[in-house]
């Protein structure tokens, strides 16, 4: 597949996310189709073992094997560093986007949209305007439901319906305009890790028609309806 026939046509991407499975599978499904991503971002306090003593507000996070064996040599493939690395890409470890340097240093990437699948840092307004086609987020529920950092679990406690939503990021914590939503109805037994993994799976697929439609020019989205839930940390990790 060349760079012109894949999902973002050509469109070049900031990837955020967690050095976790979920990020992984968005992250190898973009580069399994020809997806130009520029770097990909994850927050420092998720890898503090691999930061230097001082490390810079945005600090570049070398591999500590060769990438060509990373793979090969015990590095899971469900993590997201090992999968930038194998495909030799900048893996940047933010401590604070606020410091102008921060800022500077991810515009300089030119990003044309950033794609955010799983991350426990909130985006402050001026990085949400780096990229000119904005921060597309893949979020494991029906959108207005279920906002907040653990949306699996609440929908699996209360037995809710669930899906997924790719939504256009702003200020707020799961609230910004809805690129794309579907259902999704999980098997019974399944945990809290399955049943996410599938969700963002099926969030994946969403997003590859996002980026390719993008890449035409072609923008939908729709304000999220009034009203929502929104749930914090299960009580045992408040």
């Amino acid at each position: 597949m060349s760079v012109g026939d894949a999902p973002g046509g050509g469109l070049r991407i900031l990837f955020f996310g967690l050095p976790v499975g979920i990020s992984a599978a968005v992250l190898a499904g973009l580069l399994a189709d020809g997806a130009d991503v520029a770097a990909v971002v994850v927050p420092a306090a998720a890898i503090p073992h691999l930061l230097p003593d001082a490390p810079a507000p945005l600090a570049a996070i070398e591999p500590h094997r060769p990438t060509a064996t990373l793979l090969l040599e015990g590095a899971s493939p469900t993590d997201t560093l090992a999968v930038a690395w194998a495909a030799r890409l900048p893996v940047l470890a933010v401590t604070d986007f606020a410091v102008p340097a921060a800022l500077a240093a991810l515009a300089a990437l030119r990003p044309d949209v950033a794609v955010v699948a799983c991350f426990t840092r909130r985006i402050p307004a001026a990085l949400l305007a780096v990229p000119r086609l904005g921060f597309l987020n893949l979020h494991p529920s029906l959108l207005p439901a279920y906002r907040g950092p653990r949306p699996v679990y609440w929908q699996l406690r209360h037995q809710a319906p669930t899906g997924v939503t790719v939504h256009y990021m702003d200020e707020g914590l799961d609230t910004g305009d809805v690129a794309a939503q579907r259902p999704v109805a999980l098997p019974p037994g399944l945990s809290e890790a399955q049943a996410e993994r599938r969700l963002m799976l099926v969030g994946l697929d969403l997003l590859r028609g996002i980026l390719a439609e993008l890449a035409q020019g072609i923008v939908r989205r729709r304000p999220q309806p009034p009203g929502g839930s929104t749930y914090g940390f299960p009580p045992e990790e408040g």
